[in-house]
């Protein structure tokens, strides 16, 4: 007897609030790769579980996510259990202020595991951006936050790493333009763009080797990330930077429909 369960389910509260549930099981470690013959399905490794509450406001939102997994095992190829999330909980604030975007970005996990070390993490990211121009053809805008992390480590801590804290400032500065110009192509109507962009980025360097690794990896590079603040996905690591980025985009738009 083989079993596989899923359930998932939204639900509006109202007033803003909103609930969801994502659960999976199965009663054994080769259940996709004997039953299923999709390489997505054979290759799951983790199953997650977990329950979200969550507030979307006017100008600010709050979630809080109890998360953990089943970890399916090969045992020619083991890999390592993610950690638990219990709790999570995120704020985000977004306000318009005398002109500038004033914007807060906040976390706090509870990392939970049976074998790797245990903690808390507490990230508080304020930032504020001020467009210098904000025109329909060119736009300039400086950008200023600082990111704040500590740590509370706990059980499993065989290295004896102590509790941390970071703090990093973050500048930026982001410009571009987008120039337009109408282009006919035999019988069809474009609208052909022209978009320089020029990205500077300045995030000065840390050692951060004794700081835990619950949830970070480095992002794929690709045109988008290009364009971020943090080379890596998560907020145990933060990438210095002292570069500029520099792209030119074009774009053929049909006239008629967009």
């Amino acid at each position: 007897t083989r079993l596989r369960t899923s359930l998932k389910h939204t639900q509006n509260l109202g007033y803003g609030l909103s609930a969801s549930t994502n659960f999976n099981y199965v009663s054994d470690h080769t259940y996709f790769r004997d039953l299923s013959n999709a390489v997505s399905s054979t290759s799951l490794t983790n199953l997650v579980r977990e329950g979200v509450v969550s507030y979307g406001g006017s100008w600010w939102n709050a979630a809080a996510r109890m998360q953990s997994y089943q970890t399916l095992q090969d045992p020619a190829a083991p890999v390592l259990e993610p950690y638990r999330r219990l709790p999570q909980i995120t704020v985000g604030a977004l306000r318009p202020l005398a002109g500038a975007n004033v914007a807060f970005t906040g976390e706090f996990v509870n990392f939970s595991h049976p074998t790797a070390v245990n903690g808390r993490r507490l990230v508080m990211y304020p930032s504020i951006s001020y467009p210098l121009i904000t025109t329909p053809s060119f736009y300039v805008t400086p950008k200023f936050g600082v990111h704040h992390t500590y740590y509370a480590l706990g059980d499993n801590n065989l290295a004896a790493l102590p509790d941390a804290t970071r703090t990093l400032p973050i500048v930026s500065l982001d410009s571009g333009m987008v120039l337009e110009r109408d282009w006919n192509v035999g019988k069809r109507n474009y609208v052909q763009t022209l978009e320089p962009r020029a990205y500077f980025l300045y995030i000065p360097y840390r050692n951060q080797n004794l700081l835990p690794n619950f949830d970070t990896a480095q992002a794929d590079f690709n045109f988008a990330q290009m364009f971020t603040e943090n080379r890596f996905f998560g907020s145990d690591r933060i990438g210095d930077a002292k570069h500029v980025t520099l792209s030119l985009t074009s774009r053929l738009l049909e006239a008629n429909s967009g």
